[in-house]
């Protein structure tokens, strides 16, 4: 998957003859019976929450296998799954011929520079399986926005006996601030982890 222009779409990926259920691959989310499995690789240019996503409802264009399983990898032997989803419960999307629809969204923050590795496959246990018409897989992938004060560098102005609204949806996950941050009396910074 490149990683310049953003969202990306892959070309459909034709799953019929994939990596069969009992192989050597890791499973994808411990979902039971996950079959016909096809990797991506993807090294992100900036820093910050990415969803990966089957879901042809979300314009992955040309997924019409109708029950999928993705995950995100650190490692190309599966190593730890830093996101991953068996059942995306805001996909919404209409697969001509399917008995019903259970496409998959991962989201994981991701480090610049890094590579990762997204396993998508089909989740065997379904009614009708893989087959003509149901066979083909797209992975859009999309760097979410950041709230704007994400960094020290940008707080938002809090007032006294002001309701201020906010949250932490798409915030980096790097709890550790800055020395600078910590200037006021009775701040004292800490090396300490966690």
């Amino acid at each position: 998957i490149p990683s310049g222009s953003l969202p990306y779409v892959t070309a459909p990926v034709d799953i019929t003859d994939a990596t069969p259920q009992g192989s050597n691959d890791p499973d994808v989310c411990s979902a039971d019976g996950v079959d016909r499995t096809v990797w991506f690789r993807f090294t992100p240019t900036i820093s910050g929450p990415y969803t990966f996503s089957t879901c042809a409802g979300n314009d992955a264009t040309g997924s019409n296998v109708y029950d999928t399983v993705i995950g995100v990898f650190n490692a190309c032997s599966g190593g730890n799954a830093l996101a991953c989803n068996d059942t995306a419960a805001a996909c919404v999307a209409a697969v001509p011929g399917a008995p019903y629809v259970d496409q998959s969204t991962a989201t994981a923050n991701l480090a610049a520079g890094n590579t990762y590795y997204i396993a998508t496959g089909h989740w065997s246990g379904d009614a009708g399986g893989v087959g003509p018409g149901l066979n083909q897989v797209s992975v859009k992938v999309e760097l979410l926005s950041l709230p704007a004060n994400d960094t020290c560098s940008s707080p938002t102005p809090l007032t006294l006996d002001h309701i201020v609204f906010g949250t932490t949806v798409n915030a980096a996950n790097d709890y550790r601030s800055p020395l600078a941050c910590f200037t006021g009396v009775g701040q004292i910074p800490s090396s300490a982890s966690g």
